[in-house]
């Protein structure tokens, strides 16, 4: 009896430290894993996101082809983040992505909710910012206003569609199109970023711009 006790002791005091062992090494390499994670990933100012309010991305070549296109300027990483209006965790996702995103393509429905906080969300669309986007390319583009500036780029018009044509931003993803989801859509610029150059205090690099030119003349007709 005393040896059968003895036993089921040393059982369960392998089980216990084994245990024990085994949650201290995943711990400890979920730590290295993060240390390393942190001293290897992409600095904000060497990596570019979009957030898109579209049912899919129909480019799916665009985040490659553009970190190629900026490798020598020091871009090392692009995502694009697309949203469905449907999905009922959109606020979340916003949140979460929308924040921090350089560009957002988003709902005029969603920017007159915004109302005054477009004002310090997104970066004003002045002259030079506009013409050094669209520098030789054949588009007149049309804008969002709010309080006389404009704050975002329409890249999507529900009534115009040689517009659109001109744009060409259904070659870079997929709208709604039922009928009561059908909106105009406008590429706004994130005041978060840090990636505008001159068009923005906080910018450590002018990626962004680089980036939206490169998006613009991509789908020219």
């Amino acid at each position: 009896m005393h040896n059968i006790l003895s036993i089921k002791r040393i059982s369960n005091f392998m089980h216990y430290y084994g245990m024990l062992i085994l949650v201290s090494v995943i711990a400890l390499f979920a730590t290295w894993y993060w240390m390393i994670y942190a001293i290897t990933a992409p600095a904000k100012n060497e990596k570019i996101s979009f957030f898109v309010e579209a049912e899919a991305l129909i480019d799916e070549n665009f985040e490659n082809d553009l970190r190629i296109h900026l490798k020598n300027k020091g871009l090392l990483e692009v995502r694009v983040y697309t949203m469905s209006i449907y999905n009922s965790d959109m606020a979340n996702q916003y949140e979460r992505f929308g924040t921090e995103a350089d560009f957002l393509i988003l709902r005029d429905i969603d920017l007159v909710d915004m109302a005054e906080a477009i004002t310090y969300s997104f970066i004003k669309i002045s002259n030079g910012l506009i013409d050094n986007i669209l520098d030789n390319l054949d588009i007149s583009p049309k804008f969002y206003t709010y309080g006389e500036e404009n704050y975002g780029i329409k890249i999507y018009d529900q009534t115009d569609d040689i517009y659109n044509q001109t744009i060409g931003i259904e070659n870079f993803c997929q709208f709604a199109k039922e009928e009561d989801a059908i909106s105009d859509y406008y590429l706004l610029f994130n005041s978060n970023s840090v990636n505008f150059g001159q068009y923005n205090s906080a910018s450590l690099s002018s990626l962004a711009i680089d980036a939206a030119q490169f998006f613009f003349q991509r789908y020219q007709l």
